[in-house]
């Protein structure tokens, strides 16, 4: 299957970030190839009408199609064709945080009811927001409310700040990686 090309930049990003299998016992999700779930995993081969079996299973050919119909689809579905920049960011969350829970921290930082159910009071202030300060801005905000999450998290859990320089470091190069191609956007106007 040919992918597009921003869905390609958005994967490498991700899977810069998600290694082989990992079975981690302080991961509250359990076990993960790719960055996926055995409960992802799952759920798209029962959608697929595919027999089911073991996450350690999962090869890059089926997680690459998994990020594409699971989360791609929905953050293609969710914004506008130009917000380049924003879909990296949300396709990154979507992917950690699930569609429901990166809708919510998304919602947070628009100030709105963090419901996690992206409606059209969701899409009317994510335009408003968009077009007031720009894809770039949008997708650093959803970062920074990415950061404010995971300082909660580690608070009421502190077993989980094992995984909290790695989360930050993510989000440090998710924000990078956000700023080059809006640096390069920049230079071809």
């Amino acid at each position: 299957m040919t992918y597009p090309k921003i869905f390609k930049l958005a994967l490498d990003f991700t899977l810069k970030w998600e290694g082989g299998y990992v079975r981690h016992p302080k991961d509250t999700g359990g076990a993960t190839k790719y960055g996926i779930t055995q409960q992802t995993y799952e759920q798209a081969r029962k959608k697929l009408a595919l027999p089911q079996k073991g996450i350690a299973e999962l090869t890059h050919e089926e997680a690459e199609k998994i990020y594409f119909f699971m989360f791609w689809s929905e953050v293609a579905r969710l914004t506008d064709q130009a917000w380049f920049e924003f879909k990296i960011a949300l396709f990154d969350t979507f992917v950690q945080f699930g569609i429901a829970g990166g809708t919510m921290l998304w919602q947070k930082a628009l100030g709105i009811k963090a419901d996690g159910i992206w409606g059209p009071i969701t899409e009317s202030v994510t335009k408003t927001y968009i077009n007031r300060t720009g894809i770039a801005e949008a997708a650093l905000a959803l970062v920074a409310e990415r950061i404010k999450y995971r300082a909660k998290r580690v608070k009421e859990a502190p077993g989980q700040v094992v995984f909290l320089q790695g989360w930050l470091n993510r989000d440090t190069d998710l924000m990078l990686y956000v700023l080059k191609f809006f640096s390069k956007t920049l230079e071809l106007q």
